[in-house]
């Protein structure tokens, strides 16, 4: 995050634009004030120059953010747990919905749960025996 958000200040002549990358992909740490913060703060900088730079910066932040929060973290994440994007992205969105921003953190081990357990009671399917990609490096054929 912070590598593309920087090099997309830069492009577009945001002041401080190294400073205001790192601390856009520091402020991603923290989940659900941290992409607002770090969007104030953009903005903040960009009408430094001009009202111009700031909308130009806030697209690029929300941009990234969009492409991270859509087409990259539910692939990876549903490619770890084994769940499809669809999956991942709907159990985000009703956790969200329904129990609030901090529950959010729990959605995607939640939906693991729930389609385990309608794997094994409704499809009759044994967890041992199902292949899951693996969350960790896994060693190379012949290491051990």
């Amino acid at each position: 995050m912070a590598t593309l958000v920087s090099a997309a200040f830069w492009v577009i002549g945001v002041p401080y634009w190294l400073l205001l990358g790192i601390a856009t992909g520091l402020l991603e740490i923290v989940p659900v004030i941290g992409p607002l913060a770090a969007l104030a703060l953009v903005i903040a900088a960009g009408l430094t120059q001009s009202w111009q730079t700031a909308a130009l910066a806030a697209g690029v932040v929300l941009g990234v953010r969009m492409l991270q929060d859509y087409l990259v973290t539910p692939r990876v994440l549903g490619g770890a747990v084994g769940l499809s994007p669809l999956i991942v992205l709907v159990s985000v969105f009703a956790t969200g919905i329904l129990f609030g921003g901090f529950y959010v953190l729990l959605a995607i081990p939640f939906a693991a749960v729930i389609s385990t357990i309608v794997e094994v009671v409704v499809l009759g399917l044994e967890p041992s025996e199902a292949e899951r990609p693996a969350v960790m490096l896994t060693p190379a054929d012949g290491d051990a």
